[in-house]
């Protein structure tokens, strides 16, 4: 099944002549496996840009300072649901009159964001789909008609590494026809599934520094091969999967359970960045409990949260729970949050998770 991901061929022409600005152009993307594998397909496309990895959609004061000193003619966010940050955006584009703007993104939606200088490009105005951000950019390249059939591995790591692959089936099928073998039969343990823990192992160890390496791996790649083939992100990997298992052990032992209302809370500690892969493995283990994972850091708690099952939104959960303590969001099955004041957000998860309950 195709999807609509954009209003008319008029968007497209729009995208297209947005995306060969030559003048300063800055490229910002969410430091997953999904945002790197968007942006890497669009530098393969429309050449080099100033690539920033973005932890989360929120756009600090300090940031918006430094954007708009550096003065760009082209602003492009993949993954990143910056239209939460809407007035932000509004500052910058008021600093920058000229400045256009394009925002790929599968989020759910707060605000649509589409305007004269703003192109902003996302399914779930059309349809309730859930289509990672690589498996979209991908699609508009093919639109474009742009030569990215032989890349559409990176498209399917992408979107393999986005966990929930209910409606890309169709991306992941032209896939392993073109390439035998890359994903079979079992997405997330095929050779792409390992593609996508490479990159998340190399973030994980090395932040934004290895988001970017990764990108440019990525970007020199001819073939899924030889990415996978790299000596430097598989020794990442192998120090990533040792420390997840000691983390998991210690997550065990410091759990939280709340048979009532099916939820299970698990603490960590470490010095990387491992609540999203920890909660994937605790969310695959209780498919049909809400998992959450937190970890402190400096400025509170970062959250990670998981429903396999689909029939608790933790998407709306984490956003719902973390408004005016923080920041909170995602998709159904999977999301994040980061909050200031942890006690307040339990108690409010607790209070929503019993109202579903009744």
């Amino acid at each position: 099944m195709m999807y609509k991901i954009i209003k008319d061929r008029k968007v497209l022409k729009k995208l297209e002549k947005f995306l060969c600005i030559d003048e300063k152009r800055i490229l910002l993307y969410h430091r997953d496996a999904d945002g790197i594998c968007s942006a890497a397909l669009l530098i393969k496309f429309f050449g080099s840009f100033e690539c920033i990895p973005r932890i989360s959609p929120e756009l600090e004061d300090e940031f918006v300072d430094e954007i708009i000193d550096k003065k760009p003619k082209l602003l492009v966010f993949v993954d990143l649901a910056v239209d939460q940050e809407w007035k932000k955006i509004r500052r910058i584009k008021k600093s920058l009159p000229g400045l256009k703007i394009v925002i790929i993104d599968h989020h759910i939606p707060e605000k649509n964001l589409n305007s004269k200088n703003i192109i902003h490009i996302n399914p779930r105005f059309f349809q309730d789909a859930y289509l990672a951000a690589s498996y979209i950019v991908y699609r508009l390249l093919e639109m474009m008609n742009k030569n990215v059939k032989p890349y559409i591995w990176i498209a399917a790591i992408g979107t393999i590494g986005d966990y929930d692959l209910s409606y890309s089936e169709d991306i992941l099928r032209e896939c392993e026809e073109l390439y035998p073998g890359s994903i079979g039969k079992a997405p997330l343990t095929s050779k792409l599934g390992y593609a996508s823990e490479l990159i998340c192992s190399a973030v994980t160890l090395s932040g934004s520094e290895g988001a970017q390496m990764v990108l440019k791996i990525l970007v020199k790649s001819r073939n899924y091969k030889r990415f996978i083939s790299s000596k430097k992100i598989g020794a990442w990997h192998k120090k990533v999967r040792e420390e997840i298992r000691r983390v998991v052990k210690y997550a065990e032992k410091h759990s939280e359970i709340h048979e009532d209302i099916g939820l299970n809370i698990y603490l960590i500690k470490t010095r990387l960045n491992l609540a999203s892969a920890v909660s994937t493995f605790f969310g695959e283990k209780n498919p049909d409990r809400v998992v959450i994972v937190r970890k402190r850091y400096e400025k509170g708690w970062k959250i990670s949260l998981r429903n396999q099952s689909g029939k608790i939104n933790v998407g709306d959960l984490a956003r719902r729970c973390s408004s005016g303590i923080g920041m909170g969001g995602g998709h159904v099955k999977a999301a994040g949050a980061s909050v200031k004041d942890w006690r307040e957000f339990k108690a409010r998860v607790i209070r929503y998770l019993k109202l579903i309950k009744r």
